[in-house]
């Protein structure tokens, strides 16, 4: 029984109840005419954007008067919350051969003064990543090359609370079979994603997202070959 107390009212108490974390999973399924054919289930990091981010949203930029009700003036400014997925064909577990990164179509992803192809070294073990390494298009939103006004960030569901653990939330999104793989490029060997916040910018989701400061959560996995005739969903569920 002492000891018992000991645990509930001594010095352990403070960092059995300070030790708040960010934990995440992330589940890819790809589908082809129903049949599941490839499946990533790992666990990813929190970046630290994503901590700068969740520290933000929490808190409070200007006191109001006691007991009056926050407004949206009272917070930090963006205010944003979780909005959109992307994949990119870049990360450490890419396995797909060079030489394709460099022959039509996937070498019109190169670019912007970028090296191409990509050196395939980002790790999703590094919270200082910020960005994709290789994005890819969500759409060509009737462009021909990818570029801005392509739709790059595709738009999650309504996260869902599934009640199976205290401050659990999952982010879903389905990438039908024309995406990703939209014409030209009929295969799109993926290999990273990344979960984004919103901006208030209305060109954001059409623009190449390599700037930092969005993307809060990153994960590289063994790639998968997207063609036309395969679905992907995404769960990606947060666990405070």
């Amino acid at each position: 029984m002492r000891s018992l107390l000991r645990y509930l009212f001594g010095p352990r108490r403070t960092g059995f109840l300070g030790n708040i974390e960010v934990k995440s999973n992330l589940r890819i399924e790809a589908r082809e005419r129903g049949k599941l054919v490839a499946v990533r289930d790992t666990h990813n990091i929190f970046l630290d954007v994503g901590r700068e981010w969740l520290a933000h949203l929490i808190s409070l930029s200007n006191m109001p008067p006691y007991g009056t009700f926050a407004n949206v003036g009272d917070y930090y400014q963006p205010h944003r919350l979780v909005r959109y997925m992307c994949f990119g064909i870049g990360g450490n577990k890419q396995i797909y051969p060079k030489a394709a990164f460099t022959s039509p179509p996937l070498n019109l992803y190169a670019g912007g003064g970028g090296v191409w192809p990509p050196p395939f070294s980002q790790t999703d073990t590094d919270p200082a990543v910020f960005a994709l390494e290789a994005p890819v298009i969500t759409s060509m939103n009737g462009k021909l090359t990818p570029q801005n006004g392509c739709k790059w960030l595709g738009q999650i569901a309504k996260p869902t609370f599934s009640g199976g653990s205290p401050g659990e939330v999952k982010f879903t999104r389905v990438f039908v079979k024309e995406e990703l793989s939209d014409p030209p490029f009929d295969l799109v060997p993926i290999s990273e994603i990344g979960l984004f916040v919103d901006d208030p910018n209305t060109s954001f989701p059409l623009t190449k997202p390599t700037a930092p400061g969005s993307m809060i959560a990153y994960n590289t996995f063994n790639t998968i070959p997207k063609t036309n005739a395969i679905a992907i969903m995404v769960d990606w569920t947060f666990r405070f």
